[in-house]
């Protein structure tokens, strides 16, 4: 008569003992809500009818006025709220949504609408 295999029950998981990470400061968190709700950018375009950009709006030319609401680069960080979206430029005139999340903590972000509009040049006589 064969003997039926033995079954072990599960091995309990070690418990983490990692310290739980403190709660972000209430001062950083007002100040990221703080960022507008939407950034427009006057860029330049190749010819003035064509939404082509002469260059391009980076997620750093973001980042720029993002910390004029008082957060540093070391604090936040700016990516492109849709994932899909590979590099970190904008070469057209219109709107993509981003997000100004805290670093070590994407989860606490705001999202902010980009919206790049032509330059309208001036021409003086």
């Amino acid at each position: 008569m064969s003997e039926s295999p033995q079954i072990e029950a599960p091995s309990t998981l070690p418990t983490s003992t990692a310290t739980p990470r403190k709660p972000t400061s209430p001062e950083l968190l007002d100040r990221l809500n703080a960022v507008p709700n939407v950034l427009t950018f006057e860029l330049r375009t190749v010819e003035t009818d064509q939404t082509t950009l002469h260059g391009s709006l980076t997620l750093n030319d973001v980042l720029v006025e993002v910390k004029k609401s008082g957060l540093s680069d070391g604090e936040v960080f700016v990516k492109w709220a849709d994932e899909g979206v590979s590099g970190d430029r904008m070469k057209t005139t219109g709107t993509r949504e981003a997000m100004v999340c805290i670093k070590g903590r994407p989860e606490e972000h705001v999202v902010i609408e980009i919206k790049v509009v032509g330059l309208e040049e001036v021409q003086v006589n």
